[in-house]
């Protein structure tokens, strides 16, 4: 009798032995295939991005803040933006960019984009596959996640504060683990690089609410993590202008009410935007008939998320990191058999392995910045900027230009030359913009009139503004594919 029980116990160690084996197996085949998500986002950046626009007067701002001090700023980049104090929310996350550029410049800026693209992809698979044991279901999250935050990642603050979203939402998905406790400090990093950092102490909170009905021993925990994550959203010397950005941003900007800028356009835009919809449509339906329990703070997240989704195109990122980990869990179950064969994990590997053989080889490394940010297409007026910095003689200091070139021209000329607009559309009264993008060509006149400036550097194709220069007696000095110089 005692050796048949011992040859039950070695059975049963022998199908534990298995069983670990197993899943060692399938947690280095998803990680494997993780990993080829994380190239595709690390070579976006070296292969298919340039500069964001805004990154442009971002470095211009942080210029001001080492001049001027870490305080609201009276701004000097454009000449008609409003002139009392504006709130520079992103001062840290402005600053470190500063670092950056100066280090290695557009190399430097590059590197650092793709790793937080790499660092995004990561921390969001974590929390997929902390979430649930089903292998596929996480993966195919992950690679939904990507699919909606990728397009949004650039060098640029929120990039920084994605990330830290990510690793924020990771640690919630262990609430057993002491990691949560990092969420304050993180947060409180986070409030000094972008607005987001209000998004995460409304997670936190949820998930403090929903622990009552969830897991009321955690209750107490989750409600002194909540408090210690609110103090931190309020740590930054911009405390009062960031709430005012944020609530203008979300309420009177009329840019953002006209669906102007791109990414505050609805997410559905686009035939990539029909995907995301796609993607949408599939976690509600996954959520409507699942048989799985959700927990309160699966309700409560998902909704915030998909709530701020439909409210801004641009929060389709902070949908994909908070709303997709607590959905992976909802999928059904599906055989992950082929990801453990060590055959299949050998390709992946190889794969991956050229793919950063050739991620190296194409990194850009004697392109001139000219060249790389058109590198994919005309994209900025490098030549039109260079002409006026070289044939035209300031006397004003001004320059006119439309809204997207304005970060790039407020940097590439802002030691000889203040623009007319930029990004920065809280910088600008509502009748400057129902003047100028959201107006019509009698308006554009009407306030191109009171302007004197040195030259116009406008888009060659369905510019805005050069049927009233040409009317007000404005000649083309200069231009070629992508852009004209006019002068008075």
């Amino acid at each position: 009798m005692a050796h048949v029980d011992q040859l039950d116990d070695a059975a049963a160690d022998q199908a534990r032995d298995r069983a670990r084996a197993r899943a060692r197996a399938g947690s280095r085949g998803y990680w494997l295939l993780v990993g080829l998500i994380v190239m595709v986002a690390f070579g976006k950046a070296i292969l298919a991005d340039t500069m964001d626009p805004d990154a442009f007067w971002h470095l211009r701002v942080a210029d001001q803040l080492i001049a001027d001090g870490i305080r609201p700023l009276v701004d000097q980049i454009s000449f008609a933006s409003i002139k009392t104090p504006w709130t520079p929310y992103s001062w840290l996350a402005e600053l470190f960019m500063r670092d950056v550029w100066n280090l290695g410049g557009y190399h430097a800026a590059t590197a650092v984009t793709a790793l937080c693209s790499a660092g995004i992809v990561v921390f969001t698979a974590r929390a997929c596959r902390a979430r649930t044991t089903n292998l596929f279901a996480s993966l195919l999250c992950t690679v939904a996640a990507a699919w909606l935050t990728l397009p949004f990642v650039s060098f640029r603050p929120v990039t920084f504060a994605l990330l830290l979203f990510a690793i924020i939402i990771d640690l919630l998905a262990r609430p057993s683990k002491r990691g949560i406790w990092l969420i304050p400090p993180i947060v409180l990093l986070m409030t000094n690089l972008h607005l987001y950092a209000g998004l995460c102490a409304i997670a936190v909170t949820l998930v403090a609410v929903a622990s009552w009905w969830d897991d009321r021993g955690q209750f107490v925990r989750n409600a002194l993590l909540a408090l210690l994550t609110l103090a931190a959203a309020c740590g930054t010397p911009m405390i009062a202008g960031t709430i005012a950005t944020a609530l203008r941003y979300n309420g009177d900007d009329p840019m953002v009410a006209a669906n102007y800028i791109t990414e505050m356009r609805p997410f559905w835009w686009g035939v990539g935007g029909k995907v995301s919809l796609g993607i949408v449509i599939g976690c509600a339906l996954l959520l409507l008939t699942s048989q799985k329990k959700h927990s309160v703070a699966d309700w409560l997240l998902v909704a915030i998320a998909t709530a701020l989704l439909f409210r801004l195109g641009r929060f389709a990122p902070v949908f994909a990191i908070l709303a997709l980990p607590r959905i992976a869990r909802l999928m059904p179950a599906m055989d992950v058999r082929v990801i453990r064969k060590p055959l299949i994990q050998f390709a992946v590997a190889g794969v991956l392995g050229f793919g950063v053989f050739n991620l190296c080889l194409q990194y850009p490394r004697q392109m001139t910045l000219d060249d790389w940010l058109n590198r994919n297409g005309d994209n900025y007026p490098t030549a039109a900027a260079r002409f006026v910095d070289e044939r035209v003689l300031p006397m004003q200091g001004r320059i006119i230009n439309e809204f997207n070139w304005g970060g790039y021209l407020a940097w590439r000329l802002g030691d000889r030359y203040q623009v007319l607009m930029d990004g920065r559309t809280q910088l600008y009264t509502p009748d400057f913009w129902r003047a100028t993008h959201l107006g019509n060509e009698a308006s554009r006149t009407a306030l191109l009139t009171t302007i004197d400036a040195d030259a116009a550097i406008l888009p060659a194709d369905q510019s805005a503004f050069m049927p009233a220069l040409v009317s007000l007696g404005w000649r083309e000095v200069y231009r070629d594919k992508l852009a004209v110089v006019m002068t008075r």
